[in-house]
């Protein structure tokens, strides 16, 4: 009998200890994709974009994005830096997620304008939120431009629903860059038909 004891015990004592294992990576995990969302896009500037109607998903279990799409129509939904007004249509947007991994939520994001310096994603179920930082150089500044873009929407059969994308200004500006968003300067644009396909060719 008291060996039976000592058995129960011994495996209680270690499904308890794998319990503690799966919350410690869990904790672990959480951690790690908020202070990696935080180097590409501090707290301010989320809270920034969500007052002009971003959407954020959270969590650690988002959907495969990967692919290249096409935004069209393009259009303006809210913006802070009193030029663009809401309503206005845009060129389309191609942009292209690639290299997503699972296990430390990165993602790499190319658009027509610029590459990644990082990218994360977030989300949960179907629905995901990707913060990549930007930077562009057009030759004429004594610097880089630095920006954050975020994608938030809703994959569905291989297409992204209710789109949109925030563009915001997380850098000082390089001397002698007017037409730049300022730092804390945003943009939020969307896919008015709600559906965002993928295109076979990036950029076309």
């Amino acid at each position: 009998m008291k060996k039976v004891l000592l058995l129960l015990l011994l495996a209680s004592a270690f499904i308890c200890s794998c319990d503690n294992v799966e919350v410690d990576e869990e904790k672990f995990r959480r951690e790690l994709q908020a202070r990696k969302i935080n180097e590409i896009i501090p707290q301010q500037y989320i809270d920034i974009l969500k007052t002009l109607g971003m959407e954020i998903n959270e969590g650690m279990n988002p959907p495969n994005v990967e692919g290249s799409y096409k935004v069209s129509p393009h259009r303006v939904f809210a913006s802070n830096d009193g030029f663009l007004i809401p309503g206005t249509y845009l060129d389309p947007m191609f942009f292209q997620f690639s290299d997503q991994k699972e296990f430390n939520f990165s993602i790499r994001v190319n658009d027509s304008y610029a590459e990644t310096i990082k990218g994360i994603i977030s989300g949960e179920g179907n629905q995901f939120t990707v913060y990549a930082l930007m930077a562009h150089d057009d030759g004429n500044m004594t610097g880089q431009y630095i920006w954050a873009h975020v994608f938030s929407g809703t994959m569905q059969n291989g297409v992204i629903k209710d789109l949109k994308a925030g563009t915001i200004s997380v850098g000082d500006l390089p001397f002698g860059t007017p037409g730049y968003l300022r730092k804390g300067e945003a943009y939020i644009t969307y896919d008015s038909d709600s559906e965002t396909e993928r295109v076979e060719d990036f950029g076309n």
